[in-house]
């Protein structure tokens, strides 16, 4: 239900916190409209509750960007500090990758020297396989360390 209530220029700068420049420059834009009565603006009360609403967004505004400007040193803290983990985190992938193929390697040699115990320990005579133990191991290498130290006492 829209009212006859009607106000000034000046009245509506009062209640709205916005200046008078700023309210003749939304009647020239078109923004709000008025009426004009005995030589004077009267802007409707429904149009000035568009004034209100508009002016409650620019004070929003300024708020927001005077949030930002005191909080500019923690931002700013906080970029280089998230620049820094970026870094780092690119740093720790290239270190993931050199130790996998460090794994990759050690598994490699791994099985080489498992193949080559496997071939030092089976027979290589055809036929009969004797079972192996660790016993039948460490025998085969006690007698090899007791032939070379006897090879060099005979000599």
């Amino acid at each position: 239900m829209m009212s006859d209530k009607y106000f000034t220029i000046k009245e509506l700068s009062k209640i709205s916190g916005l200046s008078v420049v700023t309210l003749r420059r939304y009647l020239k834009n078109g923004k709000i409209n008025a009426q004009m009565i005995d030589g004077a603006y009267h802007i409707s009360e429904q149009e000035a509750e568009k004034v209100i609403n508009l002016a409650k967004g620019k004070i929003t505004d300024q708020i927001s960007e005077q949030n930002i400007d005191q909080n500019r040193p923690e931002i700013e803290l906080l970029q280089r500090r998230i620049l820094e983990l970026e870094q780092d985190k690119i740093f720790l992938q290239k270190e993931i990758e050199v130790k996998n193929n460090q794994i990759d390697h050690l598994l490699n040699e791994v099985k080489r020297l498992n193949d080559q115990i496997r071939l030092m320990i089976t027979p290589q005579i055809t036929g009969k396989i004797e079972p192996v133990t660790i016993f039948t191991i460490a025998g085969k290498v006690k007698g090899f360390f007791t032939r070379s130290t006897g090879t060099k006492q005979e000599q």
